[in-house]
């Protein structure tokens, strides 16, 4: 319970101290999930985006997210943070939806279900925050498959 609660404030602060210069981007915390019995394993922390391209930015601001040292502490991670190799090349937005494409010459992308899963879904809600985007479409299609 006290974790619970830990996290729970820090959400409470990160979220208050939030401004108009930052955007959520969503990771996992599986902590959070376990206090709360819920299924639900993304939650955000807050960082500074370039608001002339927003989307862009959040999304690369996912690639190469590092966490404070109290974030760690209530456990937020992501396997994006750390030198992957993962590159986005392509960012298209057209009658809602989003084209995402990637290059990945070390093959970051692959793995178990579970975790390529994850990773994606850190992506596409990161993603669908913003109000013009209905739908995110990552290419090339093998991106992210087990």
């Amino acid at each position: 319970m006290k974790k619970f609660l830990v996290a729970l404030l820090v959400l409470l602060i990160f979220a208050s101290t939030a401004s108009a210069k930052t955007t959520p981007i969503y990771v996992l915390n599986f902590d959070i999930a376990d206090s709360l019995e819920s299924e639900n394993f993304l939650y955000p922390v807050y960082r500074g985006v370039d608001y002339r391209i927003p989307i862009r930015s959040s999304i690369e601001t996912l690639l190469k997210i590092e966490f404070s040292e109290a974030e760690k502490e209530i456990g937020f991670i992501s396997e994006f943070s750390g030198d992957h190799g993962i590159v986005l090349k392509e960012v298209n937005l057209r009658n809602g939806v989003l084209k995402l494409v990637f290059d990945d010459p070390a093959f970051f992308s692959t793995g178990g279900s579970a975790r390529v899963i994850l990773l994606r879904d850190q992506i596409i809600r990161t993603a669908m925050q913003f109000g013009v985007v209905e739908e995110v479409v990552i290419l090339p299609e093998d991106f992210f498959q087990p």
